[in-house]
């Protein structure tokens, strides 16, 4: 079994990008964004936030929100400092496993596509981390792959699942979700197996 992270570096940081517009993660990335409200001044965590593209295109849909994104490859955070020059947005070199951050401190923590990239200890405890520093009321919105709505979707799953940690992620991560007391409030799909995962977490 592995256990270690699929950690982004080098060649393929530098290509992310053109791979991921080849893939057609701009849709996933405004997808997401229509499931995310957020009021002004809220504090927004991305873990896992790459190139920083989905922090750009959510500094434009927000500009009253106060972003941060994280992650674990240099390699990654410097395309993102390109990316998201003069914007103000927080970029930080950390682990999803120990998130750099107070109890509570954010309203609402999003990751895309990152999930897949990490063996199952380290889901567990980055989903921990997650809870840990997100509010009580907060959301939070995983998307990645892991489970098919359609047939179509199945196929890409067959394939997919030979990738870094895709077996069985999103299972794995809603129930850790549920473990935190984070609830599922809403579920959907790209292309069939993408997909949508917004949580709650609880109040009392």
């Amino acid at each position: 079994m592995q256990t270690k992270s699929d950690t982004i570096t080098g060649w393929r940081a530098a290509l992310y990008n053109r791979l991921m517009g080849i893939f057609g993660a701009r849709r996933v990335y405004e997808k997401a964004l229509e499931l995310i409200a957020r009021g002004k001044g809220e504090r927004f965590l991305d873990v896992g936030c790459g190139t920083g593209t989905f922090l750009r295109m959510a500094s434009e849909r927000f500009p009253n929100a106060r972003l941060t994104g994280v992650d674990a490859s240099e390699d990654m955070l410097t395309q993102a400092r390109k990316a998201l020059q003069g914007l103000p947005v927080e970029l930080i070199y950390a682990d999803a496993a120990i998130l750099p951050f107070p109890n509570e401190s954010f309203a609402f923590v999003v990751s895309v596509l990152t999930f897949h990239h990490l063996p199952q200890s380290i889901k567990i405890r980055a989903i921990q981390e997650i809870a840990r520093v997100l509010k009580k009321g907060g959301k939070c919105l995983i998307v990645d792959f892991g489970r098919a709505e359609t047939a179509w979707g199945s196929l890409n799953l067959f394939f997919l699942n030979w990738h870094s940690h895709t077996r069985g992620n999103m299972t794995l991560v809603e129930q850790e979700l549920a473990r935190w007391g984070l609830r599922r409030e809403r579920q959907k799909w790209h292309r069939g197996f993408v997909e949508f995962l917004l949580v709650k977490k609880r109040t009392g």
